[in-house]
């Protein structure tokens, strides 16, 4: 449970812009966490494999990052970028190059851009423990350059400050069972739960 909380603390900010965003970017956030949940919860769905949700996570991802861009011209504009979705195919180096669409004058969203594509280079290690901690890097690096992008500089300190702190507060539940880890097939993503139920949808 303490891995999963540590992954799904990383999402919580997307609240807080849920909350102070305009109407059409907050359509776009609820559309990003759908697409989220799907490979959260790393069960097969509406007779798809795994593999279909992750590549259209990803996709959604790129499709936030054309929305943030878009809603710099205009708010209503954002959810057009969600009409790419047609198309779900985002090889590594066509990600990398809509990753620059967030680009700013600004020092902490470059280095957030590199991260982004950095972490779609980056190779996992090949045991549970370590690709369970790359991938809880991974997304925390992609969810922060989403929510950072275009804010003021005292809204990203207090949105990962809150992020920090509920990190945090997620040691205080009990370690895993990790009793099953050697029986990973090394699969990715790495499941975050190593006993397996049915899909809530």
């Amino acid at each position: 449970m303490r891995f999963s909380l540590l992954h799904y603390t990383t999402f919580v900010p997307i609240l807080s812009c849920m909350l102070v965003d305009h109407w059409g970017l907050k359509l776009c956030w609820v559309f990003y966490l759908f697409f989220t949940y799907l490979v959260l919860e790393r069960r097969e769905w509406n007779n798809r494999p795994l593999g279909t949700w992750v590549a259209l996570h990803r996709a959604a991802e790129t499709c936030m990052v054309l929305s943030l861009a878009l809603s710099r011209l205009s708010p209503w504009l954002a959810p057009l970028a969600w009409l790419t979705l047609k198309r779900p195919e985002r090889p590594p180096l066509l990600y990398s190059v809509l990753c620059f669409a967030l680009f700013d004058y600004d020092v902490v969203q470059i280095a957030l851009i590199m991260g982004m594509v950095l972490s779609e280079y980056s190779q996992p290690p090949k045991n549970w423990h370590g690709a369970v901690h790359h991938r809880i890097l991974t997304t925390c690096i992609q969810v922060l350059s989403l929510v950072f992008a275009y804010r003021s500089l005292p809204h990203r300190l207090v949105l990962l400050v809150f992020m920090l702190v509920l990190k945090c507060v997620s040691f205080a539940v009990p370690p895993d069972d990790c009793s099953k880890a050697r029986f990973w097939n090394g699969n990715l993503p790495a499941m975050l739960k190593l006993d397996m139920k049915d899909h809530r949808l």
